[in-house]
């Protein structure tokens, strides 16, 4: 073989490994703006994630203290309910003996007027 021939072989060997490694390298770079991409986006839901966890936690903060607001609420019915049902008791108690004192009373009214129209002249 001539020289020529060994020199030009050389040359195409060394352009084809060339375009070989610009071909390697530009489909590199396509995968790296590829996971650039990806990893942008994962950022922009996670950001999202994050903002709507916040969000929830505001709310859910809310709704706790409401439910304690609400429990201190049914707590100091129920301590009334209690109260009012004793108060009730008391009046019934109360409206039963005064019931029972008209009754005497009534009784008492009409044995006195008996005796007082029997002491009647006539």
């Amino acid at each position: 073989m001539s020289t020529i021939a060994i020199i030009a072989i050389v040359v195409v060997v060394l352009i084809l490994g060339f375009l070989a490694y610009r071909a390697w390298s530009a489909k590199q770079e396509e995968q790296r703006k590829l996971m650039r991409r990806e990893a942008r986006d994962h950022r922009q839901v996670a950001e999202a994630g994050v903002g709507r966890a916040r969000e929830l936690g505001k709310k859910s903060g809310d709704q706790q203290r409401e439910a304690r607001r609400h429990e201190e609420l049914a707590e100091e019915h129920a301590r009334k309910a209690e109260q009012h049902a004793r108060e009730a008791a008391k009046a019934e108690s109360g409206k039963r003996r005064a019931g029972e004192a008209a009754g005497r009373h009534d009784e008492r009214a009409a044995d006195l007027e008996d005796r007082a129209e029997r002491r009647r002249p006539g």
